[in-house]
């Protein structure tokens, strides 16, 4: 009798354990932290077993080698995005700093996951008004004259909304947090740690334990927007004396962990500022006059445009060679 007893017992705690799971993330599995471990754990292993068992034999700088290499990378590369895609949030975040590292992983790895830069999620109106009622106390009709019900942007962790605030009628950016973000957090940055520490057991040439530290450090500050907030204080004071750069002032009062509040400033996309900076090197020139960096106006340009650094000499270079 007690050995049924038991059993029927631990299911029954089991099955309200997964009910309460599910209410707590409104009923979505997707969103279960299990479901997200599995979800990774599963991909992770399909990747160490592609890399372990199809690439055996293929080991030097042969044509079929090369090409068996550039295969497993493709596919891995895909089921990577693919997690990063379904699970969201800290899982996008890294695929796009991967995406950025042209010159530490390989090219099939940059190039698939650089997708992310233009496929982050956006949360829903309904959800985007909870996060202000829970943070500001206030209802967002209280607060705001005009709410723009679509999002200006949206990254990985949040998304930005126009509006004008009620008590002043200026024009503000709201940045708002993903509702899910900050509580699959934990489950998040420990399953990656777990991983990448178990892909270089079995591969002791894996070389990225940094990026799971790397996680570990960042993503708690970046998911405190107060942080944020300070930081763009203290840029905007120690730029304050150039016109011609804006640093949004922060709206303390109606600023949050999860809530950024700034002053709306109009401009471009940053690689829209690259294009026009790689067309005006006097324009850099005269700016980085101003900056105190005076002659190495060339290196400043190279930097600020993304340009590789072997292009820093052969920029100059070429440019004196013009004006020569």
């Amino acid at each position: 009798m007690i050995a049924p007893l038991i059993r029927y017992t631990t299911l029954g705690a089991a099955g309200l354990g997964g009910v309460l799971a599910l209410k707590e993330n409104e009923w979505n599995p997707k969103d279960v932290g299990i479901v997200r471990f599995g979800r990774a754990f599963v991909t992770a292993s399909k990747i160490a077993a592609d890399y372990k068992f199809s690439l055996r034999g293929y080991d030097d700088c042969s044509e079929p080698s090369l090409e068996a290499w550039s295969s497993c990378h493709k596919r891995s590369a895909e089921r990577l995005l693919d997690l990063c895609c379904k699970n969201g949030g800290i899982f996008i975040k890294v695929g796009q700093h991967i995406a950025a590292l042209q010159y530490l992983v390989p090219v099939e790895y940059t190039e698939t996951l650089s997708v992310l830069h233009n496929k982050a999620p956006k949360s829903s109106f309904k959800d985007i008004k909870k996060v202000i009622k829970e943070d500001l106390k206030a209802e967002l009709e209280e607060l705001f004259d005009e709410f723009e019900d679509e999002p200006v942007g949206a990254a990985s962790f949040a998304q930005v909304h126009r509006a004008k605030l009620k008590s002043t009628g200026q024009l503000v950016a709201v940045k708002i947090q993903h509702p899910k973000v900050q509580k699959h957090s934990y489950v998040d940055m420990t399953t990656m740690d777990l991983l990448v520490h178990v892909v270089a057991k079995l591969f002791p040439n894996f070389s990225f334990l940094w990026l799971a530290e790397s996680t570990k450090k960042n993503i708690p500050l970046e998911l405190d927007f107060r942080h944020e907030g300070r930081n763009a204080d203290k840029t905007r004071r120690l730029l304050e004396y150039f016109d011609w750069l804006k640093v949004p002032k922060v709206h303390w009062e109606l600023s949050s962990s999860r809530i950024l509040l700034m002053d709306y400033e109009v401009g471009d996309m940053v690689m829209y500022t690259v294009i026009l900076i790689r067309a005006n090197m006097e324009s850099i020139k005269t700016h980085a006059t101003e900056l105190g960096v005076g002659d190495l106006y060339g290196i400043l340009a190279c930097v600020v445009s993304g340009r590789p650094w072997s292009a820093v000499v052969r920029g100059i270079t070429e440019h004196i060679d013009k004006k020569a």
